[in-house]
């Protein structure tokens, strides 16, 4: 191990080389022992990808499912990085080393093995798709979105305004991840970035709610500058919620918080709305157009089975969830 290596836990070592597979196992099961229905989810939402693209009947839909695991687990790696999930934690330092690393430097001066082998094995897969560099620039800016939330972390003043949040917030789940998720699956980025904007606001936002105790407790407030004063949600309040934890039940939140609960939630009910008429639109494909049955086949998957089942389902179920604790 060279000296300037940051190590994160997850790292398994066969004849004194990086596994990917002992040590993406690894990382499957930090994710199961935080927070089994987490995991469960996840797991179920590789199997959907797998299941999706064989019915697209994409080309290459091999190579396509091992590059959407290999940058999964990249990046559930730096957000175990980021949310200081490591085992030890990284200190802050390290943290914002690695990350400065990852965005700024080629690939072979990154201090962490095994991101270091997983970013080779996603150059390769997606260069197979000739999308290296669009898949490169994807994952590049998802990393600075994470930087974002370390940034606040490390910063005295935690809260930031609207305009921040959501740009940040546009950038990594709906620009930047639809990116990605379009080589995947053989979509045109910019078209699919128009289609599901909403679904993915909406989809952050549940995050958000769902999360929220996780993140207050690390201090990642994402109420903006201008919701705490629009519902008068003091510092203390923020307090209560953070020393309470997961203990604190949703019924028992701050008034305060709880009003800008329901205004989030208003919001999700308006942005899936906007989602359902975006969806009577055609997508574009990032293929010949000499494949029209491949094509049309392929959007109907994406209507009628991913989108529904991993994203539309649990917005809707969830909002609904919280919804009825709250009344």
């Amino acid at each position: 191990m060279e000296m300037n290596e940051i190590l994160t836990g997850h790292e398994k070592y066969i004849d004194w080389k990086i596994d990917i597979d002992t040590s993406t196992q690894s990382i499957q099961d930090a994710m199961y022992s935080r927070d089994p229905e987490k995991y469960w989810d996840f797991l179920k939402t590789l199997g959907k990808v797998e299941t999706a693209l064989k019915a697209m009947l994409i080309t290459k839909h091999k190579v396509r499912v091992e590059l959407f695991h290999c940058v999964y687990y990249a990046m559930r790696l730096i957000d175990d990085v980021v949310d200081g999930d490591t085992v030890p934690p990284l200190s802050l330092e390290e943290r914002r080393k690695l990350l400065d690393a990852i965005i700024q430097w080629s690939t072979n001066r990154i201090p962490n093995p095994l991101y270091k082998d997983l970013s080779l094995k996603i150059k390769s897969l997606s260069a197979q798709l000739w999308k290296e560099s669009e898949m490169a620039e994807a994952i590049r800016q998802i990393i600075v979105s994470m930087k974002f939330d370390l940034d606040r972390i490390m910063d005295s003043e935690k809260t930031r305004s609207i305009n921040d949040l959501q740009e940040n917030f546009h950038k990594m789940d709906i620009i930047w991840t639809i990116a990605w998720t379009a080589i995947i699956f053989w979509i045109d980025p910019e078209n699919a970035t128009d289609l599901l904007a909403p679904l993915g606001e909406a989809t952050r936002i549940i995050y958000n709610l769902e999360d929220f105790w996780d993140d207050v407790s690390k201090d990642l407030i994402n109420i903006p500058i201008e919701d705490l004063k629009r519902f008068s949600i003091s510092q203390e309040d923020i307090d209560d919620v953070k020393q309470a934890g997961k203990a604190l039940k949703i019924e028992m939140l701050p008034k305060s918080i709880k009003e800008w609960f329901f205004h989030e939630l208003d919001k999700i009910d308006r942005l899936m709305q906007q989602h359902t008429t975006k969806m009577q639109q055609r997508i574009k494909f990032s293929g010949l157009a000499d494949i029209p049955l491949s094509a049309w086949r392929s959007w109907y998957v994406m209507k009628q089975r991913v989108l529904p089942e991993t994203y539309e389902r649990e917005v809707l179920t969830e909002a609904a969830k919280i919804k009825e604790t709250l009344a």
